[in-house]
């Protein structure tokens, strides 16, 4: 059983380092991948405003020329009133004057509100681009932390892996199953070594009998507590030899 014990030691012991290793990394990983949504999000917004802008442009430069033409014909029309002879003549012509003054009043409208849009639009991809320019630098920097990051910890990693592999394939399965429960629960700890007769999880004064059967290691004793796996204060040496330096 103290063998047992020892393996579980072990792999705390090598997990205990590759989770020193990817805190070294933090949050870098999930920063960038959060930033390059964000950069993908606000360049899609700046590229569909920009299109927005080129076809308010042509609608503007379309209702503007209708404007232009149809009030040349108003013109005309003014002209011939003075030459109707009928008052069924003059009611016409009085219908179609009145159809392009308001033509002209909805292009008119239909403008104002165009170039209000075209300004709001304009203005969104200023404060867009000023975004997109922060974020790619923040991007830069975060990219250049996770490469130095990488590069001081991918080695150790990559050596600390195979080995971890090799011992946990060696432990028990129902016991590798209680520890890696114990891990995700507990903030990366599967198995905790007692100080003074007290559980290294939860602190509290293990009974005497509890404790006497830890230091024999003649078994794998849970705190009756909070069932953490323990083992002796007296911390067996490391069969895998892998602390980092």
């Amino acid at each position: 059983m103290e063998k047992v014990i020892k393996q579980l030691v072990d792999l705390q012991s090598i997990d205990n380092q590759l989770d020193k290793l990817r805190a070294k990394r933090g949050d870098l990983p999930e920063r960038l991948k959060k930033l390059e949504s964000q950069s993908t999000l606000i360049l899609t917004n700046i590229t569909d405003d920009k299109a927005r802008i080129r076809e308010i442009n042509k609608d503007l430069k379309h209702l503007s020329a209708e404007i232009e033409d149809v009030k040349v014909q108003l013109e005309k029309y003014k002209n011939q009133l003075y030459l109707v002879t009928t008052n069924k003549e003059y009611d016409a012509l009085q219908h179609e004057m009145d159809a392009i003054k308001e033509t002209i009043n909805t292009n008119e409208n239909t403008i104002i509100e165009s170039e209000d849009e075209k300004i709001e639009l304009e203005e969104a991809v200023k404060r867009n681009s000023i975004s997109s320019e922060n974020i790619i630098r923040d991007l830069t920097k975060s990219k250049s932390d996770l490469e130095n990051a990488m590069i001081n910890t991918i080695d150790e990693e990559q050596r600390l892996e195979p080995l971890r592999e090799k011992l946990a394939a060696s432990v028990d399965k129902g016991l590798l199953f209680t520890y890696e429960r114990f891990r995700k629960a507990r903030r990366g700890r599967g198995i905790v070594r007692i100080h003074r007769d007290s559980c290294g999880s939860c602190f509290n004064q293990l009974p005497p009998q509890t404790a006497i059967e830890v230091k024999k290691m003649e078994s794998l004793i849970s705190c009756p507590n909070c069932g953490m796996l323990l083992y002796s204060e007296e911390e067996p040496s490391l069969i895998c030899n892998c602390k980092i330096a």
